[in-house]
């Protein structure tokens, strides 16, 4: 079974967390209300941003809270466009 990582999160997991969630190449969290929308996250956990939407998460997999195989492919795309 997967790692899971539960909230809080530090600023730069939150940061890194976003990242996951705008790659083409993973499926985002979604919400369990709203399967179509992403979550955002926050130092205290997932959050939906859906109109009267209160659900939110406190875990994600540790794979992607602490920087390891997926961003390993992805971070050098997404320096690569910072520095565009």
């Amino acid at each position: 079974m997967t790692k899971q990582s539960f909230a809080p999160w530090t600023e730069e997991q939150v940061e890194r967390l976003q990242l996951r969630q705008q790659t083409y190449l993973l499926h985002p969290y979604t919400c369990l209300r709203h399967s179509y929308r992403a979550l955002r996250p926050t130092v205290n956990g997932w959050v939906c941003d859906g109109p009267g939407c209160d659900y939110s998460q406190n875990w994600a997999q540790d794979v992607d809270v602490n920087k390891t195989s997926w961003w390993n492919n992805v971070g050098p795309i997404w320096d690569d466009l910072e520095d565009a």
